[in-house]
C-alpha cells in the first residue's frame, strides 16, 4: 500500500513532465515554421540586393565621371559586402534543430545574429548614403544640364542643392532601409520572441 500511494504522488509530476515536453514539441514545430520563412526573406532579400548591386556596377562605368565613379565604387564595394554577409547569414540559420544546442539557445543565437545583421548595416549605410545621394544627384545634373561637371558643380546653387539633398535624403534612406528590414523580417523576429519568452518561462 505504501509503495501504491508513493507511486500516486508521482503522477501529477508526471503530468508536468508530459506537459512540458509537450510544450517544447510545439515549440520545435513553430520554430522550424519561423526559421524556414526567415531563412526563404533572407534569401529573397538578397535576390534584390543583387539585382541592385549589379545595377550600380553598370551605372559606375556607364557614366564616365570620374568623381561619380569613384563614389559609386565605394557604394559598389558596401553591396558586395552586404551580400557576402546575407549569403552568410542565409546558410547560418538552419530550420533543423541543432542536437548539440537547445532549441532556446538555437533560437537565441539566430535573434541575436539578425540584429546584428540589422545594426551592422544601419551603422555602415549611415556613411554610405551620402555617396550615392552626390552621385546621383551630380548624374542627374550633368546629364540634365548637359555640361561638365566641373562647370556643374561650380555654380554656387548648386553645392547649397547638394548639400541639402544629402541633409535631407540620408534619415529619408535610413528610415526607409529600416522600414524594408520591418517589411522582410518583422513578422518572424516578432514570432522569434514569443517562442523565445515561451521558452524562458
Amino acid at each position: 500500500m505504501e509503495i501504491e500511494e508513493q507511486w500516486r504522488n508521482f503522477e501529477p509530476e508526471d503530468d508536468i513532465l508530459e506537459e512540458l515536453f509537450g510544450k517544447v514539441k510545439v515549440s520545435g514545430l513553430q520554430s522550424h515554421g519561423v526559421l524556414s520563412k526567415l531563412r526563404k526573406n533572407i534569401l529573397s532579400s538578397t535576390i534584390l540586393s543583387l539585382v541592385a548591386t549589379a545595377y550600380l556596377f553598370w551605372a559606375t562605368f556607364y557614366f564616365a565621371i570620374w568623381q561619380v565613379q569613384v563614389m559609386l565604387a565605394v557604394v559598389d564595394v558596401f553591396c558586395i559586402w552586404i551580400l557576402v554577409i546575407s549569403v552568410r547569414l542565409y546558410k547560418g540559420i538552419d530550420p533543423q534543430i541543432d542536437p548539440s544546442l537547445s532549441l532556446l539557445e538555437q533560437l537565441n543565437n539566430t535573434r541575436a545574429a539578425m540584429q546584428h545583421y540589422m545594426d551592422v548595416q544601419q551603422k555602415v549605410s549611415i556613411f554610405i548614403y551620402p555617396l550615392s545621394i552626390a552621385a546621383g544627384f551630380l548624374i542627374g545634373g550633368v546629364v540634365g544640364a548637359g555640361k561638365p561637371i566641373e562647370a556643374f558643380i561650380g555654380e554656387k546653387v548648386v553645392i547649397i542643392s547638394l548639400i541639402v539633398a544629402i541633409v535631407v535624403l540620408t534619415p529619408v534612406n535610413y528610415f526607409f532601409a529600416r522600414w524594408l528590414f520591418k517589411l522582410f523580417f518583422g513578422k518572424q523576429l516578432q514570432q522569434l520572441d514569443t517562442l523565445i519568452k515561451e521558452l524562458e518561462e
